[in-house]
């Protein structure tokens, strides 16, 4: 999914995967590390080092794309996108969002510029 999976390590590989199929789930850094039989701080480490990215980053990114797909191809909510995409809430999405694309996920859907 994203540009950090540009790099040669099977257990960050592992990591992404696993991250990107749990997104809605409450799915922590600590139960992926338990997952992957690693301390969060070792995994951690090991993402950061082949990715250039923190896990939260990283996850945080493909919250925002499947969010992206969603704005521009569904009539959802922004709190229903804002639940799929697995956050706990409308407002720390759009905090997040805003962080990404400098503009509201609502200023996102009527713009032009989404339909690129």
């Amino acid at each position: 999914f994203l540009d950090f999976k540009n790099h040669f390590n099977p257990e960050v590989y592992k990591a992404q995967e696993i991250l990107s199929a749990k997104l809605s789930s409450g799915f922590t850094i600590d139960d992926l590390g338990k997952e992957m039989n690693m301390s969060p701080r070792q995994l951690s480490r090991l993402f950061k080092h082949h990715t250039g990215s923190t896990i939260q980053d990283y996850r945080d990114r493909v919250r925002i794309t499947l969010g992206e797909q969603l704005l521009k191809y569904s009539e959802k909510s922004i709190k229903e996108i804002a639940i799929e995409c697995g956050f706990e809430n409308s407002r720390q999405f759009i905090r997040i969002w805003k962080k990404y694309h400098g503009v509201t996920p609502s200023h996102f859907r009527v713009s032009p510029i989404q339909q690129e």
